[in-house]
């Protein structure tokens, strides 16, 4: 069977047949299994889908077939996983460098083909794919990298993992490696922004550098920390996304930052009430959350921006009740806090005039729906009076002040039209 796989492969070359050395691929893979007798080793296993994945790797760097990459890489890490199945901690070893050889050969090997491609085109030649051809057709635009873009995001995200099931050791130890692999990466993407006609493939390590960066933190760090430190990842893939114009960046740092404030919301109303207001390390992390939300607005683009101000005032809304609940008369202080942070916003310009306004109407409501209850009856009847004679002077002395601002806006229109 050996000898067949290796005459498919040589009458694949020899004919310029992608079929055939997709067929022996196959044949390759499936030898251990078609010819399955119980006596077999782990090692044994691994080291023959090693040559045969060096073997279809070898050819596919020379003629550029991505059907025979694609079967290597679905065969190559299906039978990995076989070997999983049946693993004993004396095969760990052999079936963790499987994983290193398989990631090393199908990963480098396509992003080395894709580099000398770029450099000589005639004699690297990329085949026509028929695939990326189809789906033109129907209206479906697909990059020629968009496939070697996937591979080299998945792979060795997917590897990480793979090699944490075998091992199931310490998480600090996978954090790290899975921090080295996104300096790695992010090397190998600065190095590859020489190359403009590999736009999508720079993206990709970027964006897998990113990926492993928001792993190597989930591992290392506890869960008030992590929080803080992936919301530091968004600005920063933000800020990236517009300073080296990498657009991937941007998509990356949106999809955290929504991850981030699911999690932010969990916190604020799903963990219980703080027992020391403010001065605890899950009060200081997550306002370092809410800070991080608008400082993420400052490079999330102007269509993006209001929704992270939107977040970061949600969010310090909530934060205010919950820290603010765990002092004496907490809830009292939570609305007059309310109450202050509205009329801030309200005089502090034009932009935040109606989100002043509408924290106002939230603390009147809080005040109605919540103090009534739980508030002491002389702090209720102080709240009362505090916000009946904030919005008598807020409708006396600030309806003036807005009408004479917007008069000025439009005095220049008036000029210009007479």
């Amino acid at each position: 069977m050996v000898l067949v796989t290796a005459y498919t492969f040589w009458a694949g070359i020899r004919e310029d047949g992608a079929a055939l050395a997709v067929l022996g691929a196959i044949g390759g893979l499936g030898t251990p299994f078609f010819l399955y007798t119980e006596q077999g080793t782990v090692p044994g296993l691994v080291g023959y889908t090693c040559l045969v994945l060096l073997g279809a790797s070898g050819i596919y760097l020379r003629k550029g077939w991505r059907s025979l990459l694609w079967t290597s890489v679905v065969g190559g890490w299906t039978v990995l996983l076989l070997a999983y199945q049946g693993l004993t901690p004396a095969d760990r070893w052999a079936l963790q460098a499987g994983v290193v050889a398989a990631w090393l050969i199908l990963t480098l090997v396509a992003v080395s083909r894709e580099l000398l491609a770029s450099k000589n085109p005639d004699k690297w030649r990329r085949p026509p794919l028929r695939l990326r051809d189809a789906l033109s057709q129907t209206g479906l635009a697909v990059g020629p990298h968009g496939d070697i873009a996937l591979l080299t995001v998945a792979t060795p995200v997917g590897a990480l993992f793979f090699s944490r099931a075998i091992w199931q050791s310490d998480d600090v130890i996978w954090g790290a490696i899975a921090l080295a692999l996104a300096l790695c990466h992010a090397g190998a993407a600065a190095f590859l922004r020489r190359k403009p006609d590999l736009n999508l493939l720079t993206s990709a390590l970027g964006v897998a550098a990113a990926v492993l960066a928001v792993i190597a933190v989930a591992l290392l760090f506890e869960h008030n920390l992590q929080i803080l430190l992936w919301a530091a990842l968004v600005v920063a893939f933000l800020y990236l996304a517009g300073r080296l114009d990498e657009p991937a960046l941007g998509p990356c740092g949106h999809l955290l930052s929504v991850i981030v404030a699911v999690w932010l919301l969990q916190r604020l109303t799903g963990e219980g009430g703080a027992e020391t207001a403010v001065f605890t390390a899950r009060g200081l992390s997550d306002a370092g959350v809410i800070v991080g939300f608008l400082a993420a607005s400052l490079w999330s683009g102007s269509d993006s921006a209001k929704w992270y101000r939107l977040a970061a005032h949600a969010g310090f809304l909530g934060w205010l009740w919950r820290e603010l609940s765990a002092l004496p008369a907490g809830q009292a202080l939570v609305t007059a806090s309310f109450g202050v942070y509205g009329l801030a916003l309200l005089v502090a310009s034009a932009k935040t005039r109606k989100v002043g306004l509408a924290t106002l109407l939230i603390a009147v409501g809080k005040l109605f729906l919540v103090d009534l209850d739980r508030v002491d009856p002389f702090l209720r009847i102080l709240l009362f009076l505090g916000f009946g004679g904030l919005f008598l002077a807020i409708s006396y002395y600030y309806r003036d002040r807005w009408q004479s601002a917007d008069g000025a806006g439009r005095a220049p229109e008036q000029e210009d039209s007479s």
